[in-house]
């Protein structure tokens, strides 16, 4: 090939663009094979996914609460919440009363919406997945929420659990002649539960061992 004809094939394509990188816009996506678009998204697909609202139920977790604590059956709101709806009133009122559960003036959660995604989770055993789909919250609100609730039960834990009279016997000790006053000074299980127990009739003689006739 003549130098000349090598110059002018160089000056006619230093003008012009770059085949570009398939897939961008310089590139001609008709000319780009769909197999490319394909590994793309399997090696990188964060990159162009589009960016899809994901909580768009019509059925919002606030409204959610509010439809099973409005009916009129008793049985589906113990079903979903674990606890009758005074317990679960009296409890909302006791966390809220005692500032327990603060809630902003921008706050989307109400302090009713929380307890009962608290009790979602420990009563259902449900996860923090399976709560981002029924309250329609974002996995971070989920969790922190969770937490908000988890924490103001075990700041209100001392007041209400509390020791037994150590001072006095417990009553099934007190008055049962097969435990006083043989437990009288003994400090068992908080409920006084005692459980009955025995040396089997095969190892008794190893206790009067040693003494004498």
């Amino acid at each position: 090939m003549a130098s000349s004809e090598v110059n002018a094939g160089i000056e006619s394509n230093s003008g012009g663009e770059s085949p570009g990188t398939p897939g961008t816009p310089g590139s001609n996506e008709s000319d780009v094979p769909e197999e490319f678009y394909a590994f793309r998204d399997l090696i990188c697909p964060e990159l162009f996914r589009e960016n899809v609202p994901r909580n768009t139920s019509a059925l919002q977790g606030a409204g959610w609460v509010a439809e099973i604590m409005t009916t009129p059956h008793q049985g589906r709101f113990f079903d979903n919440i674990r606890m009758t709806k005074p317990c679960f009133y009296a409890l909302v009122d006791a966390l809220t009363s005692r500032g327990l559960l603060p809630q902003g003036q921008t706050s989307r959660v109400t302090s009713i919406e929380e307890v009962a995604l608290f009790m979602q989770t420990v009563g259902m055993h449900k996860r923090h997945r399976d709560n981002m789909e029924r309250f329609q919250h974002s996995l971070e609100t989920i969790n922190r929420r969770f937490h908000r609730v988890l924490s103001a039960l075990c700041a209100m834990a001392p007041e209400l659990i509390t020791p037994p009279n150590f001072i006095e016997p417990h009553p099934r000790v007190a008055n049962n002649p097969d435990f006083y006053p043989y437990f009288k000074d003994c400090v068992g299980a908080m409920d006084g539960t005692l459980v009955p127990a025995w040396v089997p009739r095969v190892d008794q003689h190893d206790i009067d061992r040693g003494k004498a006739a």
